[in-house]
Parts: C-alpha cells; sequence; structure tokens
C-alpha cells in the first residue's frame, strides 16, 4: 500500500528554477526534508532513506519509480519490529537485487551493524556485523559481487581501515586500508571494475583521489578533485566516468559545482551546477543510466526536492501548434489525514490550489511545488470539498475532495 505523509520541513528555501538538460526536476521525495540520508539503486528503481531531519533521526525508506515519477513507502530499516535503529551517515551498497546498510549515528553514536533489503520481498534481514570498528562517515562501494566499506569516524577518531563484504558466506574480511589519510564523508564511485575515494575530512577539508584495485588490493594516488575541497559531497558513476559535487568546503561555503572525472585520461571536467542551488550531505542514486540527486541542507535550510542528472539528455523540440492534455488527480481520494494534489504535465504550472467547503468559502490556499501539493486534512470536517487551480493561463483543473472521518 502507498503511504502518503505531511512534508514537514523545518526550515525550507526553494529556488523556483527551470529544468532543462541534463537536469530535470522530478516527484520530491515523499519522506520530507533530511540530511545524511542513503540513497541506492536496485535495477529499474531509487530508493532514499534514513537522515536526519533537524529534530529526529529517521527510520524510514521510500522506493522511486522512474516511470511514474512517484515514491512509495517500504518497510522501515531493521528485523519485524523495525525500531530502535534510526539513523543518519550510514554507508549503504547494492548488489543485484539486495542492498546493504551498515555503520552510522543516531540510535547510538556510533553503530556497526549491517542490513540486506530485498527488493523482490520487499524485506529487511540482519547480516553480520561490519568488519571494522563501529562508526560513522565511512564510505562505501561495490564491484562484482562484493562490497566495501572504509573510513569513517569512531571513538578513537577518523579511520582510514577498509573491508569487503561477501553476501555470499556472510563474512566481512579486511582489505589493504586507504592510501589516504585518515578521514571521514569521504565520497566514492566506481568505473571499469576499479574505485575511487576522494575528499572528505582529515582534521582539514581535503580533495585528494585514490583509486582502488580489487584484484590486486592496491591503492593508487589519482589527479586530486577540481573543485575545492570538500566534505558531505556526493559522488556517483555513469558510462564508466565518475562524478563529484555540492558539499561543504574549507571556506566555509556550501557548493553547487558538479565535476566529472575520466579514469582514461585521469581528468576532470566542470560540468552544468547543481541547478537548485548549494547542498551538503545530499543523497544520490544510479538507475538505467541516470542519475538522481535530492535532499540534503544548506545553512538552516533542509531539502526534499529531487533532480535527475543524465549527460545523455537532449533540449526536447517545443512544437507550437501541438496542444498538451494536462490532467489532475487528488490521492487517495477520500482523505482521511492526508492526500497529494498532483498535476500531469511536461510544464511546470505555477500557482496555487485552492480548496473550497460547500458553502463557496476557501478553506486552503496551498502553493504548487514541481506540479503537486500536500493536502492536510487538519480543521476540516467531514464531507465534500471543491478545488481549482489559480492560474490563468491553465483552464478545467478543477475537482471534488472528499473528507472521511
Amino acid at each position: 500500500m502507498k503511504k502518503i505523509i505531511s512534508l514537514t520541513v523545518i526550515s525550507f528555501l526553494f529556488l523556483q528554477v527551470y529544468s532543462q538538460p541534463p537536469w530535470r526536476q522530478r516527484a520530491n521525495f515523499l519522506g520530507g526534508g533530511r540530511s545524511s540520508a542513503v540513497g541506492f539503486g536496485i535495477s529499474n528503481t531509487g530508493y532514499i532513506g534514513l537522515g536526519y531531519d533537524v529534530n529526529n533521526y529517521k527510520g524510514n525508506l521510500w522506493r522511486f519509480e522512474p516511470d511514474s515519477n512517484w515514491w512509495i513507502s517500504i518497510p522501515n530499516i531493521g528485523g519485524p519490529n523495525q525500531s530502535g535503529i534510526e539513523r543518519n551517515m550510514s554507508a549503504s551498497f547494492s548488489i543485484g537485487t539486495k542492498a546493504y546498510v551498515t555503520t552510522g549515528s543516531g540510535g547510538a553514536a556510533y553503530m556497526r551493524d549491517t542490513w540486506e533489503y530485498e527488493k523482490q520481498t520487499d524485506t529487511w534481514t540482519q547480516k553480520a556485523d561490519f568488519g571494522g570498528t563501529a562508526r560513522r562517515g565511512a564510505t562505501a562501494f561495490s564491484i562484482d559481487s562484493v562490497g566495501y566499506v572504509g573510513t569513517g569516524q569512531d571513538l578513537g577518531g577518523y579511520r582510514k581501515d577498509f573491508y569487503k563484504f561477501s553476501p555470499a558466506s556472510n563474512t566481512w574480511t579486511a582489505i589493504t586500508s586507504f592510501g589516504g589519510t585518515k578521514r571521514r564523508l569521504a565520497v566514492s564511485f566506481t568505473a571499469s571494475g576499479k574505485a575511487y575515494v576522494a575528499t572528505g575530512d582529515d582534521g582539514v577539508i581535503v580533495k585528494d583521489m585514490w583509486e582502488y584495485t580489487p584484484q590486486t588490493d592496491t591503492w593508487v594516488q589519482k589527479a586530486a578533485f577540481a573543485g575545492s575541497p570538500r566534505q558531505n559531497a556526493i559522488a556517483f558513476s555513469l558510462n564508466n566516468e565518475g562524478y563529484i559535487g555540492t558539499g561543504y568546503d574549507d571556506s566555509f561555503t556550501f557548493k553547487s559545482d558538479i565535476w566529472k572525472y575520466s579514469p582514461v585520461n585521469d581528468q576532470w571536467t566542470a560540468q552544468q551546477s547543481f541547478p537548485a542551488g548549494a547542498r551538503a550531505a545530499a543523497a544520490v542514486f544510479t538507475i538505467n543510466g541516470v542519475a538522481y540527486i535530492g535532499t540534503g541542507y544548506c545553512d538552516t535550510a533542509i531539502f526534499y526536492d529531487i533532480w535527475e542528472f543524465n549527460p545523455n539528455a537532449v533540449p526536447l523540440k517545443m512544437n507550437t501548434t501541438s496542444t498538451e492534455k494536462i490532467t489532475a488527480s487528488v490521492y487517495p481520494n477520500p482523505i482521511h489525514t492526508t492526500g497529494v494534489y498532483r498535476i500531469e504535465s511536461s510544464s511546470t504550472i505555477q500557482g496555487k490550489l485552492i480548496v473550497y467547503n460547500s458553502n463557496g468559502a476557501i478553506v486552503r490556499a496551498l502553493p504548487l511545488l514541481n506540479n503537486q501539493c500536500i493536502i492536510d486534512r487538519k480543521n476540516m470536517d467531514a464531507g465534500i470539498y471543491y478545488y481549482r487551480v489559480e492560474n490563468t493561463s491553465v483552464k478545467n483543473l478543477m475537482g471534488k475532495i472528499i473528507i472521511t472521518d
């Protein structure tokens, strides 16, 4: 069953931007604003969850369906009771139809438990504890059928040890420690069977990058990240090239820049910046050759917007003589506590959703963000209500809402 919740954000900054290749805005994350969440992809679906929303550590996760541009809740991390293990700054990786989440901070200052999520059964199973000390701010990646987790911060300080996890034997094994300095909040990506770990905080914010070859269990230093030194950045790989961007740099500045790394020539190239503005501690996942980036924070603002990055996208040719049929719906309808109003259109529809009671009095005036808004039933009695979109360029976006006890 789909679970819709109110998007409560302690402090939220929305920048009005327009989608253009390689960026396209997608449906807002329905789990609410948060930072230091995990993101991972399994086949053709993506996932974001855990993290911190300024007041609470989170244990919930949501699945993104790119074809329908919609989010669906999945079971909270953990066993049958799904309690007591909320966390942020965790490490995650995916292998086949499964994903793995380990380490973090929240229910305890430092954690080392490991959980396997199986997409086909939509269930979590506890696996062997992480092979190193309990920690937070580690980085993770997978190559072939093996996962790797290392660096981070534990009770003794920053770490550089690394471990590999075999799902087949449910065991962790130490590998050669990271080639750079001890650090936390580094990022990693993979390309052509090798891994790259870069940036982070080793007491100062750094920008060096190291390549790991699993066949020889060795680290080799490569060209440093071309942006300013960075922590709490994002990293992902597409088409055997790596990308690093956003985060917080050594001049105490939040960043929106994105850089591409080519392993073939060991060079970095600037890309079009993240269009929604600077932020740190965002989440990212990749599916079907496309990256999806969102959540995170900047100063006192915390975000739940989601953006698609597709370096192969091309601008659409506009046909000025064609007309698009725009539709809208409310889900669920009837509404018991909370619903979502959503407009289906390739264009961004500006304006507000105006909700009236049966006497014609306005009971809600809700701004549209990314063609949707949340309808909170609070203080609305059971009965029939009507809505329209306040926008002179869009006609017939009207309908009926039923509120039930």
